[in-house]
């Protein structure tokens, strides 16, 4: 069943901004508030001016008292501009901090979700979302608090405004407010179709995304120039930008149609309320610097009040997005952690692993992966799992170390269920060599230990290189074990081949030192040589653990104490090498497939020795 991202309101997701701003850096609110009075303070200076000059002077009064009350007003008006402009520059700094903070807990959830999370596609969407909504300076996270400022500078500038205008006529008062708030509703279709039209937006966003890694992917960049990618690439790319360029046509379209519709009623609005201030002062109920206050405090009351309802659709607009992200960093988590069962006990020896009537499916997919699987693996047993491509392999060597939980049935460790433990300690029970791995862009060294290089064990990790065979071509580099992997990051690391990376990944397994090793089509990219040499070596690597050996390859696991077959998804044959050959079922029949290639090489290259 797919995941719905959760719904919440507008004041819970401003409620949680707030919540996090002010809990990672609370000073930025203070700035906010600051800012917010600055820019009520500004305005009302400003309107006041031309009513206390123009009082001033018919009145009558002395030119050096005028020009004291307008230097106070001069000078306060400087003193409040410059605050403003300092207040923006901090809120500006630190706005950037609050946006590395969210893309921290984006980062966090990515790191440590449940590994199903990271296979199902709403999860990955709502990330990729998240992750656009706070990078960049503008991002929408990051410019909340400007929207803050405006709204509450608009409530406070709104009140007051309020409060002179009532002295001349609440009718008008009324009609400013009604008119206004049509130009809000009118204001929410924009909204509304984002909302209901962002999930296509974030589709095209999304693969341009992909495709922009590809072309920086140092791995991808061989067979794009190799099998001409480029422009089918290219072609892709353009044709996701009109498509996004579409989007946004359609949306401008409407943009106008309510800009020129709330233009219409702004018109109406401030001409009517204009109109009865002028009959106002000519029939003499108001004078000259009152005149000059009520006609400045309208022009201000509809700005006020027009910001607050556009701000209003602005957090609403905003919420859309924090609501995107919440959903995203409140994804259920269904392993346990924290309330699971310790696994502390279980790290120097193997325990019996157990599969009870599981069944898995992949989300999404319309047909089982695996299906009644029932298979014991006895502590320090080595099994060997073959099967054609496809057939489940590698579905249930992820079954058997925890990544994913099967759809039916249980996975028994050491007689308890696996969802029982907690899952992050489980996983310290497994050492993995997967066909899909990850290796960061560090020193060799700490590639191997998955550690800082302060926390290695320099003598372990060349004891494990020995072993994997890998250490002649890392004792040879300049800096030894010291070198830097992988030059995605640094220009001068080194470049392993893929028999070489894989080597380096069995090293790594190695110095975890689990009591269960997985070795997921671990010989795919070893020559002939280093794989004979694997061979020889796996009782001793696999000394005193419970192993796992996969492959497609039905000669490579002949050492194994026992061999599963999967096909099908489904447990087809299990038994040793011999005995499976001895039944002639399907196991006969591809190892004899697999074996007649090699059998016609040799006997191609013996008659050739005999002519030469």
């Amino acid at each position: 069943m797919s995941y719905k991202p959760k719904q919440y309101t507008a004041i819970s997701n401003m409620l949680f901004c707030l919540k996090c701003t002010a809990g990672y850096i609370p000073s930025l609110l203070l700035w906010v508030a600051f800012s917010v009075f600055v820019k009520v303070a500004i305005p009302v200076l400003e309107m006041y001016i031309p009513k206390i000059i123009l009082t001033e002077i018919t009145a009558g009064k002395s030119w050096q008292g005028l020009v004291i009350v307008v230097l106070i007003f001069t000078l306060s008006l400087a003193f409040l501009g410059a605050f403003s402009k300092f207040c923006e520059r901090c809120i500006y700094d630190k706005k950037n901090m609050i946006g590395r903070y969210y893309i921290r807990l984006i980062s966090h959830k990515a790191l440590t979700t449940d590994y199903a999370n990271r296979e199902s596609e709403n999860f990955r969407t709502l990330q990729e979302e998240s992750y656009q909504m706070c990078q960049s300076n503008e991002s929408t996270l990051r410019n909340i608090y400007y929207v803050w400022i405006s709204f509450f500078a608009g409530v406070f500038g709104f009140a007051f405004y309020s409060a002179i205008l009532t002295q001349i006529n609440i009718i008008i008062l009324l009609f400013l407010i009604s008119t206004t708030t049509a130009s809000y509703f009118i204001g929410l279709r924009v909204t509304k179709w984002s909302d209901n039209n962002s999930a296509e937006r974030a589709k095209y966003h999304h693969k341009l995304g992909y495709i922009d890694a590809a072309a920086e992917d140092i791995k991808s960049a061989k067979d794009i120039r190799l099998y001409n990618m480029e422009g089918w690439l290219q072609r892709i790319y353009s044709d996701n930008i009109e498509k996004i360029a579409a989007w946004y046509k359609r949306y401008d379209r409407l943009v106008l149609k309510t800009t020129l519709a709330n233009s219409g009623v702004s018109l109406l609005r401030e001409g009517i309320a204009y109109g009865y201030l002028i009959y106002l002062a000519i029939n003499g109920q108001i004078g000259v610097g009152d005149f000059v206050l009520y006609f400045a405090a309208i022009t201000g009351f509809s700005g006020w009040l027009g910001n607050i309802i556009g701000q209003l659709t602005e957090m609403k607009r905003i919420s859309i997005y924090v609501s995107k992200i919440r959903s995203y960093l409140d994804y259920p988590e269904i392993f346990k952690r924290e309330r699971g069962i310790s696994t502390d006990e279980k790290l120097y020896s193997p325990c019996r692993i157990e599969l009870k009537n599981v069944r898995y499916r992949y989300l999404g997919a319309e047909v089982d992966a695996l299906r009644n699987i029932n298979l014991i693996i006895e502590k320090g047993e080595h099994i060997g799992i073959v099967g054609l491509n496809g057939a489940g392999k590698t579905t249930l060597v992820k079954l058997i170390c925890g990544l994913v939980d099967p759809t039916e049935g249980e996975v028994l460790y050491d007689g308890v269920n696996i969802r029982e433990y907690n899952r992050v300690e489980f996983y310290r029970l497994f050492s993995a060599v997967f066909q899909q791995y990850s290796l960061l862009s560090l020193s060799i060294n700490e590639v191997v230990a998955e550690a800082q290089a302060d926390k290695v064990d320099a003598a372990r990790v060349e004891g494990c290189l020995k072993t994997a065979g890998l250490w002649d071509k890392v004792s040879s580099l300049p800096h030894g074990t010291k070198s830097l992997y992988d030059k995605g990051v640094n220009d001068d690391a080194v470049v392993f081949s893929g028999g070489e990376t894989q080597k380096l990944l069995l090293a790594r397994a190695i110095y975890k030192n689990a009591p269960v090793l997985i070795l997921d089509e671990p010989t795919a990219a070893l020559d002939p040589i280093a794989e004979h040499k694997l061979y020889d070596d796996y009782h001793n690597i696999t000394s005193g653990k419970t192993s796992v050996f996969v492959s497609h390859r039905l000669a490579s696991t002949r050492f194994c104490d026992r061999i599963i077959l999967i096909n099908g998804g489904s447990i087809e044959e299990a038994g040793t090498h011999t005995k499976l050959l001895q039944n002639k079922g399907l196991y006969f029949n591809l190892f004899e497939t697999q074996a007649k290639y090699y059998r016609e090489n040799a006997e191609s290259e013996a008659a050739l020795n005999e002519e030469n």
